[in-house]
């Protein structure tokens, strides 16, 4: 029954991925379908001026006549470049993703996305270069006056569309790291890690589960640093963790070796990941009062989380985290210390014992639902103790 249920919220969590992959698809169909229909008009419109205009009747400088010519077939090559490739993109994208094999959803949108640059700047060029065409086109066809004050009016257009263009961008840029996210699969396949370890010493004696039904771990899509749980792991036996601390600085009940502080770190970075995202990290005292916060990718793998400055840190190398060891939650309690549907969506992870001198740590969240996922995830981590 818990194997159906959690294969159940995997699937779910597919669909839900899915369809927001669905819905950039169709956003980046709309766009492109813009672009080739605006690049379509201004190809029009050269071609037009090319046909209609009889360059050679009018006498007017060879400098402005080349400048007509030039930008002439500037603007149609640009123009065409961008009417084929949007075409080509929207007939061939939406195909490969509904038509496609597993994962072609996936293929389609990156492609979609990488086609996006070459698109937007083609069409750019047809715009300047139409531009640069009607401004040589005012002084093959009016006289001197008239020529001058339509280039004041075609160079002081050109300057206040640039800048309003370039406020309407500003307005709504973001950074896409810290929003962008990959499919599950490929980003299983993408954060495996080689990290390995070997040692004379004996080996440790495997983890006590309490039900093999909860093995398996949490993804996290990079949204706007939104964090995804897929399914829970298995809580070590409360009775093995007392056998544990009862016993010797180095040894367990079995008398197998307890791993040291690098040790830790090494197995951390090699052990599968749970649970992975953005969060704002704070520095807390024990009664909760934060300093300052700073924004850190962070990747739980069993009860111990790792901190990056950024996702690419640890997807170029898993060991190479901000703090030289990882944070051990073991014998920690979660407390939201926000209130339901009310931001901030902090989190404050501090230490049950009373004697346990390790510091309270505050983390904030972007939404409520990573909020509820981190805590989740977070519940099940303090239980572990590796």
């Amino acid at each position: 029954m818990l194997r159906a249920e959690q294969l159940a919220l995997i699937q779910e969590a597919n669909q839900q991925l899915l369809a927001i992959r669905a819905a950039e698809m169709d956003y980046y169909v709309a766009a492109f379908s813009s672009f080739g229909t605006q690049a379509s008009l201004i190809a029009g419109f050269t071609l037009g001026t090319l046909t209609g205009l009889d360059v050679a009747s009018y006498s007017v400088s060879e400098v402005w006549r080349a400048v007509f010519w030039i930008s002439t077939s500037i603007s149609m090559a640009a123009s065409i470049h961008c009417v084929l490739t949007t075409t080509f993109a929207n007939i061939y994208g939406p195909n490969l993703a509904l038509r496609g094999p597993s994962g072609s959803m996936v293929r389609a949108v990156k492609g979609m996305i990488a086609e996006k640059s070459a698109i937007f700047v083609s069409f750019i060029i047809a715009l300047v270069a139409f531009q640069c065409m009607t401004l040589a086109t005012t002084w093959v066809v009016m006289k001197f006056y008239g020529a001058c004050v339509c280039t004041v009016l075609l160079i002081g257009g050109g300057v206040y569309w640039y800048k309003y263009c370039l406020r309407i961008y500003n307005r709504f840029k973001f950074i896409e790291p810290d929003i962008e996210w990959r499919n599950s699969d490929m980003e299983n396949s993408n954060l495996a890690t080689t990290a390995s370890y070997n040692s004379k010493e004996p080996k440790r004696a495997p983890a006590v589960n309490t039900d093999s039904s909860f093995e398996g771990s949490h993804n996290s899509d990079d949204r706007g640093g939104d964090s995804v749980s897929s399914s829970q792991r298995s809580q070590t036996s409360s009775f093995m963790s007392f056998m544990w601390r009862s016993k010797g600085k180095d040894q367990r009940t079995d008398g197998s070796h307890i791993p040291s502080a690098t040790e830790r770190a090494l197995q951390a970075a090699a052990a599968p990941v749970e649970m992975q995202g953005y969060m704002s990290e704070g520095v807390s005292s024990r009664k909760g009062s934060k300093v300052e916060w700073a924004r850190r990718y962070f990747v739980l793998k069993g009860c111990r989380m790792l901190s990056y400055r950024r996702r690419e840190d640890f997807e170029a190398d898993a060991s190479n985290s901000i703090r030289s060891r990882p944070l051990d939650l073991f014998g920690y309690a979660v407390i939201s210390s926000s209130r339901e549907a009310c931001p901030p969506y902090e989190i404050l992870l501090q230490p049950e014992d009373p004697d346990d001198d390790r510091r309270a740590w505050c983390f904030r969240c972007d939404t409520e639902e990573e909020m509820k996922s981190w805590i989740q995830t977070f519940t099940i981590a303090v239980r572990q103790e590796y």
